[in-house]
């Protein structure tokens, strides 16, 4: 299910670049904990968007 208010990206702004500020859902921490393990920017947002269609295609996650 996609947060109203952050779209999915974790983000009040909806940009996936954007700061991980939104309260109303778990995907700012989820996001963030994702980040910490990944490699380095900018690839990383591509990785975040590519994890988040595999989670809407009801792929299980990690």
């Amino acid at each position: 299910m996609t947060c109203a208010h952050c779209n999915g990206t974790g983000s009040l702004s909806k940009d996936a670049y954007g700061y991980l500020d939104c309260a109303y859902c778990d995907v700012a921490q989820e996001r963030a904990d994702f980040e910490a393990d990944a490699p380095e920017q900018p690839t990383v947002v591509d990785l975040w968007l590519a994890y988040q269609r595999g989670k809407a295609g009801g792929r299980p996650s990690a």
